[in-house]
């Protein structure tokens, strides 16, 4: 549960950020989705192999309890958020510095 709040929070820091500073990543809506879906596949399909051949495991304490292929639902909202979030702030800094 502590990692969804966590998530919660970076979603609710994401629109602040993009309201404040009126950014736009993308160009279009398109490509926002191919890029959230390369990192989607690339991600969970590694955690998926980790998992099947247990690298690590995700045990049913502090999570929702709703699993896809045998993942955490919050893993996939995780790999949706974190890497759109880490672009944000990325490209921020970068025009803060021109």
């Amino acid at each position: 549960m502590q990692e969804l709040i966590i998530l919660i929070f970076l979603t609710i820091a994401i629109f602040i950020l993009k309201v404040a500073f009126k950014e736009k990543l993308y160009h279009s809506n398109k490509e926002r989705i191919i890029v959230a879906g390369i990192i989607l596949v690339i991600m969970i399909g590694w955690e998926y192999f980790s998992t099947q051949n247990r690298i690590w495991l995700y045990p049913g304490s502090g999570l929702l309890g709703v699993y896809i292929l045998g993942l955490p639902i919050e893993l996939y909202y995780f790999y949706i958020i974190l890497p759109y979030f880490v672009f944000l702030i990325f490209d921020l800094i970068h025009k803060r510095q021109n």
